[in-house]
């Protein structure tokens, strides 16, 4: 079960018209946590804005603090935790369009209750979006 979390697709396809590359925003609160996942066939870049932030990517673990960018090859599996005592300011960016489908699929507009799907719903969405949690 992956925790709600807030952010925002800032260009893509749909916002700005940009048919390869996506880039969005987030917040995470402290103790906020994303979980073990991997994107199939997009590379992404995450910089840390703020707050310190615990990351796994692959084998290789440690601690991301402001200012850091770090990159999660495709098919590589990756979890990050904010383990800070104030909120993350994350940056993500994307090669190609792929996880942006996925988090359409699984969201709702700021300000809408979030609908509990089915785990059915929730396969159908990770298939639409290469990618897979564990």
């Amino acid at each position: 079960m992956r925790t709600l979390r807030y952010f925002t697709i800032k260009v893509d396809k749909k916002n700005a018209g940009s048919p390869d590359f996506w880039f969005g925003t987030e917040m995470m609160p402290p103790g906020a946590q994303i979980p073990y996942h991997r994107h199939l066939h997009e590379d992404e870049v995450l910089y840390i804005g703020s707050g310190i932030a615990h990351v796994k990517v692959g084998p290789v673990e440690g601690d991301a603090h402001a200012g850091a960018i770090v990159f999660i090859p495709r098919d590589t599996w990756v979890t990050v935790r904010n383990v800070g005592k104030t909120p993350i300011a994350l940056l993500f960016a994307f090669n190609a369009p792929g996880f942006d489908r996925f988090m359409r699929c699984e969201s709702v507009p700021a300000g809408q209750p979030a609908p509990t799907l089915t785990a059915k719903e929730d396969q159908a969405c990770m298939k639409l979006g290469d990618v897979q949690y564990r």
